[in-house]
């Protein structure tokens, strides 16, 4: 497939595209004669010297910036004054999720805002569904997975079709993960790594996709944690390469008790290792001396002490203050070993 052809919308969807932006028509054109890399960084440029009047190319100029992780160019903006106010609200709302921790506050502000403009109603309902998932409300997309599909119909410009197509694609991915439906995640997961993606998403849908296999196939997950690990060290995503090497990847050694000689800086995740080696006392002293233990300490500790009412109490967080079950069955599996 040519480079340009991933933003030709199929035939059912054209009809509802009555607006092309400059941004759309150029990015194709350029992607036509450069690799995607090349044409990603032209269009980068041609958003930052030239603008436009109409709501919908200023969407579209966001959303291509924004999804392609130009986000230090996103932060003049919002507070230029050159953007519609409810554009530069949502994504400073976007951009802010990186910098803080969202809480409930947050989700209800979202909650009550309304928004005239149909494209910007389709964002604030994805703004929400992802602040919802900040606070570990994994569920939610249930109760607005109708409203999404009538958003997206309701989008006219087909640059910002594209992206938002890939930003519902991930909210399924991400709920069907959470709310343990794995073969559907993963479903969605392929359609995301099949399209362009910039590499910071790229890393994140491959390491999550990693996480999916954990329970059913050593060589599975370590395999795409490992390509994960590769893509952010090549591209030099620093918090990506401290995620994978010190946490995720010690945490599938030491799930399947391939813990070996393999070392961590992350007491946790150490002390996870020390339990695969049947290093118990180890492992609890790490584990107690905690201020306070998440659901993954709780079951650690479980495991290393063999309390198996700490391994269910540990089951019940993942549920009722995580809202993840996918990570509730980790549990399951500790029980059977104690």
């Amino acid at each position: 497939m040519k480079n340009h052809s991933v933003l030709e919308p199929q035939s059912v969807h054209k009809l509802q595209f009555t607006y092309s932006s400059d941004l759309y028509t150029l990015f194709k054109k350029l992607l036509e004669n450069y690799p995607h890399e090349i044409a990603t960084d032209k269009v980068r440029d041609y958003c930052m010297s030239e603008w436009t009047l109409k709501l919908e190319g200023e969407i579209a100029r966001m959303e291509f910036l924004y999804t392609n992780d130009y986000l230090d160019d996103i932060k003049p903006l919002i507070y230029s004054g050159q953007l519609n106010p409810d554009v530069s609200f949502l994504y400073n709302f976007l951009i802010k999720r990186a910098e803080y921790e969202v809480t409930k506050q947050d989700v209800e502000r979202l909650e009550s805002m309304a928004f005239d403009h149909p494209t910007l109603r389709c964002l604030s309902l994805f703004t929400l569904i992802y602040y919802n998932y900040d606070v570990r409300k994994y569920s939610v997309l249930d109760k607005y997975i109708e409203a999404c599909d009538r958003g997206l119909q309701s989008i006219n410009e087909p640059l910002t079709y594209y992206y938002f197509k890939l930003r519902y694609n991930e909210l399924l991915f991400n709920h069907y993960w959470k709310t343990d439906n794995t073969l559907l995640a993963r479903r969605y997961a392929y359609k995301i790594v099949n399209t362009e993606l910039s590499p910071k998403k790229s890393v994140m849908i491959h390491h999550n996709l990693a996480l999916t296999y954990v329970y059913e196939d050593y060589e599975s997950s370590m395999e795409q944690a490992l390509f994960a690990l590769h893509l952010a060290e090549e591209n030099n995503i620093k918090s990506q390469v401290k995620s994978l090497s010190q946490r995720t990847i010690p945490f599938i050694a030491a799930f399947h008790e391939r813990a070996g000689r393999m070392r961590t800086p992350d007491k946790v995740e150490t002390a996870h290792l020390a339990i695969a080696r049947k290093e118990f006392l180890k492992a609890r002293e790490i584990l107690e001396s905690l201020d306070s233990l998440t659901p993954f300490q709780e079951c650690y500790l479980g495991l290393a002490t063999k309390d198996r009412e700490l391994i269910k109490h540990s089951k019940q967080r993942f549920i009722h203050e995580y809202g993840d079950l996918f990570f509730a069955r980790l549990p399951d599996y500790y029980l059977e070993r104690v």
